[in-house]
């Protein structure tokens, strides 16, 4: 692990609840050559884990007990704000239940169907880019309510 200052820092960090889908993401990672990640299970962890480890991109689930995918995307800005955030949902998101003010994320709707396609969209967020001319333009749109979050079909 690197360290810039007295901060730690990693490529992704990893909050997902369902031991199905970080072990999906341990492999998608790993399958895609990025090794620098932090997998965790319980979001009260990645709390703590975020206020001392910085991290490029955040991919949390939304619907966990006790915090929120919102919550940890908040944390991980505040701490860090380049950090770019994939949040995922197997459920349709209603975002105006949350404080969104000054938030930008990325939704990401469980299953995902092609790899290839996210494969893309994760090596642009942890390079930091925000241009997505090489994905589908049917797998992505914004949000009508909130046009700052980006919901991806993938």
């Amino acid at each position: 692990m690197a360290h810039s200052g007295s901060q730690a820092e990693v490529e992704v960090i990893v909050v997902e609840d369902d031991s199905t889908f970080l072990s999906f993401w341990k492999r998608f990672l790993e399958g895609i050559g990025i090794y620098d990640y932090i997998l965790i299970s319980n979001p009260y962890e990645a709390k703590e884990a975020l206020s001392r480890v910085r991290c490029k991109l955040l991919i949390s689930d939304i619907n966990m007990r006790g915090l929120n995918g919102y919550d940890l995307a908040k944390l991980a800005c505040d701490f860090n704000p380049s950090c770019q955030v994939v949040l995922t949902t197997a459920y349709g998101a209603n975002l105006k239940r949350f404080e969104l003010k000054d938030c930008r994320f990325h939704l990401l709707f469980k299953p995902y169907n092609d790899i290839g396609e996210l494969t893309k969209l994760i090596r642009h967020l942890v390079a930091g880019e925000n241009s997505f001319d090489d994905l589908s333009e049917d797998s992505w749109s914004e949000n009508e309510d909130y046009p700052e979050v980006i919901e991806w079909k993938l």
